[in-house]
């Protein structure tokens, strides 16, 4: 009978090791690197306004390149693929809301009511929708870790045969 005992505590127990099971692998820490995003962001909206101001189209062009690749970039080398998709997404939909919003406003078009040129709230509506993003960006998805906490007490039972019988315990961090 007290080997059936022993054998189901064997089976029902877990075997104590150096290294707990219960203990979560280590991960990194990642640091914040909201510093980096919104520099990236201040580069892109500073190359896009001198290449308005310049009417240069490759500076434009490479300030809109900038915005949508670095940021996100920057999330994937810190390995939080589900944060630069989160990025992506804002950058590309909040300044297309900004747009939409301010297109579906009314026009003011003058005695003849021929409106020339996309109006103002466009344009106002894109700049918004890209400080959004920018900004949500930098506060919420660039920020580091929290520092990992101190590890909860944990135990488990532990069984194991001896010479004569078996041996029970519990073992753990405390």
């Amino acid at each position: 009978m007290r080997i059936v005992v022993a054998v189901v505590i064997a089976l029902a127990c877990q075997r104590a090791h150096a290294n707990s099971p219960l203990e979560p692998p280590d991960q990194p820490v990642v640091a914040s690197y909201r510093g980096a995003t919104l520099a990236a962001d201040g580069v892109a909206v500073g190359l896009v306004a001198v290449g308005i101001a310049t009417e240069t189209n490759i500076l434009v062009l490479l300030g809109v390149s900038t915005y949508l690749v670095v940021p996100p970039l920057k999330h994937v080398t810190n390995e939080r693929n589900a944060r630069a998709a989160a990025s992506v997404a804002m950058r590309v939909g909040l300044p297309l809301l900004g747009v939409l919003i301010g297109d579906s406003l009314p026009r003011d078009c003058g005695p003849t009511g021929d409106c020339a040129g996309p109006p103002l709230a466009i344009y106002l509506g894109l700049g918004a929708g890209v400080v959004a993003a920018a900004a949500l960006d930098g506060i919420f998805l660039a920020k580091g870790d929290s520092p990992p906490s101190q590890p909860r007490a944990a135990w488990t039972p532990v069984a194991r045969p001896t010479h004569g019988g078996f041996a029970l315990g519990v073992a753990g961090q405390f």
